[in-house]
C-alpha cells in the first residue's frame, strides 16, 4: 500500500516537474552560451592588451587551465568557433 502510494506520488511529481525541468535546461543552456561569449571576449581583450611578443591565445587558455573545447577554441585556426 505504501509502495503504491509512493509510486503514484513520484509519477505525479515527475509530471509536474518535467516542464519546469525543460525550462531550466533551456535557461541553463542560454547561460552557458552567455558565459562562453563573455569568457571568449575577456580572453581576446586580455590577449590584445598583452605586450609584444604575445603568446598565442591557445597558450593563454592552457595557462589558465581552461577547457578549450568548452570555450569552442579551435587550435588549428587559433580562433574561437562561433
Amino acid at each position: 500500500m505504501i509502495l503504491a502510494s509512493s509510486s503514484i506520488l513520484i509519477l505525479s511529481l515527475d509530471t509536474l516537474l518535467f516542464p519546469s525541468f525543460q525550462n531550466n535546461l533551456e535557461e541553463l543552456e542560454a547561460l552557458i552560451d552567455k558565459w562562453r561569449g563573455v569568457c571568449q571576449e575577456a580572453l581576446t581583450t586580455l590577449h590584445e592588451k598583452m605586450p609584444e611578443p604575445r603568446p598565442d591565445l591557445g597558450y593563454l587558455i592552457k595557462n589558465f587551465n581552461l577547457d578549450a573545447e568548452l570555450l569552442k577554441y579551435n587550435e588549428e585556426e587559433e580562433d574561437f568557433d562561433t
